[in-house]
């Protein structure tokens, strides 16, 4: 399940895919799965317009849940995805100094790939996706309060920030899983070692470069930057593998300028996806929107 990490969504992408093999006949497109493709890293994994990118536009991205959509004709919301007039690029210093942390987040984060343990990573991986992403988010960072599960009063850590993950040892996420820490309840499904250790692995992977390598790059290039993600077909297979030689070949200031030329390329712009998107894809995000409240 090496795409556990991609926003959850294409994971539930590559399962639709399967299972349309098997039955030899596709139902409506995952609109869940395709939002996460190509409209999440501006408008949020859930729509609340808090995308990594989200700072980039000017004005920035809509919030797709604050009732914008419960009454829109889907075929005026389509039109606009598909034809409208594309966002202005913010040009102030706080957008520009926000892409450029997310290119020395994602520099950070590639460097880190080849030396990651990617069998417990997956173990860790799918034990967090079901037990604490509820609170935490499927890449360490809160969910806002209004999404939180009834009697959760106080705000989740955020497990991607690099203080904390200084700060606590080991042991000490280990115990909070297992025995409850301050508001945080004890994860009954983790009373395994085993199992508690795969997840302390899978923590110290949380990063804000892993939330934006996962955005642009895991689709093609794989969690593991090995090239076998779930886009990795034709002219979107990597010529490159993310591995200790590559690596070594590079020195800090190519290993960025190459990251920034892939953050460019996979940059979304909204819109628009004429020729990217089918209608019927189109209409399949408006109605997983608007099913989800």
């Amino acid at each position: 399940m090496r795409t556990i990490f991609v926003v959850l969504a294409l994971g539930t992408w590559l399962a639709s895919e399967l299972a349309g093999a098997a039955d030899s006949v596709r139902s409506e497109p995952d609109g869940r799965a395709i939002y996460a493709q190509a409209c999440a890293t501006c408008h949020g994994p859930n729509g609340r317009g808090d995308g990594p990118e989200a700072d980039s536009f000017n004005p920035p991205p809509r919030d797709l849940r604050s009732g914008l959509l419960a009454t829109a004709d889907e075929a005026q919301v389509v039109a606009r995805v598909r034809d409208g007039t594309p966002l202005a690029l913010a040009g102030e210093p706080r957008s520009l100094k926000q892409r450029l942390r997310h290119l020395e987040d994602v520099t950070k984060h590639i460097q880190r790939l080849p030396d990651v343990d990617w069998v417990r990573v997956d173990e860790g991986g799918a034990i967090f996706a079901e037990r604490c992403a509820i609170c935490h988010g499927s890449f360490g960072e809160p969910l806002p309060s209004s999404s939180l599960p009834p009697g959760v009063q106080k705000p989740p850590r955020d497990l991607r920030d690099p203080e904390y993950q200084r700060a606590t040892g080991d042991a000490a996420l280990v115990a909070a899983m297992q025995h409850g820490r301050s508001a945080m309840p004890a994860i009954p499904a983790i009373r395994d070692e085993k199992d508690a250790q795969a997840v302390v692995v899978f923590i110290r992977l949380l990063s804000p470069g892993f939330e934006t390598y996962s955005y642009y790059c895991a689709a093609c290039h794989g969690d593991d930057g090995r090239g076998n993600g779930v886009l990795a077909t034709g002219k979107n297979r990597p010529p490159v593998v993310f591995d200790r030689a590559w690596r070594a070949s590079k020195d800090q200031e190519q290993l960025r300028i190459d990251v920034a030329h892939m953050l460019a390329a996979q940059r979304a712009t909204m819109p628009h996806f004429g020729g990217t998107l089918t209608d019927e894809q189109l209409r399949a995000i408006v109605r997983y929107l608007k099913s989800a409240g």
